[in-house]
């Protein structure tokens, strides 16, 4: 066990001590800015061939006041040039699509990544899950209320306490 640590703990050490010593930090995706957006409602950021080819899809990103980034759309891009590219609104998770008028000039666009891709999903899962406990709330209430109220049409039935149906006489009394 002991020769194990010793052969296995440089193997899995090595690498982050590396990354450590050199400075190397996890890659932060690099920041587009919406250049325009087309006649036939086409976005135009300003990265180029370099950066984005075809079928990337990248997020663009309203700024509040207190600099908190939401994410506003997402596009896929169609075609490029060495300066800028052009890209399509596509639909979110949920099938929704963005609206083309909620996009503005220099708004933030930056590569969509597998982490973003990921939280949205669980996001999504959430929100379905969510709405499907609403949905059986609702029924179970809907059901309740009915039950209730069919209850209050059987007694109030013409102020009646009880009725006596015997085959020789029949009395109603009322309340």
């Amino acid at each position: 066990m002991k020769k194990l640590l010793q052969v296995l703990i440089p193997i899995l050490c090595v690498p982050l001590l590396c990354g450590v010593a050199l400075g190397s930090k996890p890659e932060t995706p690099k920041d587009f800015h919406v250049l325009e957006i087309t006649e036939t409602g086409d976005v135009v950021i300003d990265a180029g061939d370099n950066i984005a080819k075809p079928k990337k899809s990248f997020d663009i990103f309203k700024t509040s006041s207190s600099n908190i980034e939401f994410p506003i759309a997402r596009i896929i891009i169609t075609q490029t040039t060495p300066t800028y590219c052009i890209g399509t609104i596509i639909n979110r998770i949920d099938g929704s699509k963005p609206k083309i008028s909620d996009i503005s000039k220099g708004m933030l666009c930056r590569e969509t990544t597998k982490a973003t891709l990921k939280a949205e999903k669980k996001i999504y899962k959430n929100q379905k899950k969510a709405l499907a406990r609403q949905y059986k709330l609702t029924k179970i209430k809907a059901k309740s209320k009915t039950y209730e109220a069919l209850d209050k049409i059987v007694q109030d039935t013409n102020n009646i306490n009880k009725i006596n149906t015997s085959t020789t006489h029949q009395t109603i009394e009322k309340k």
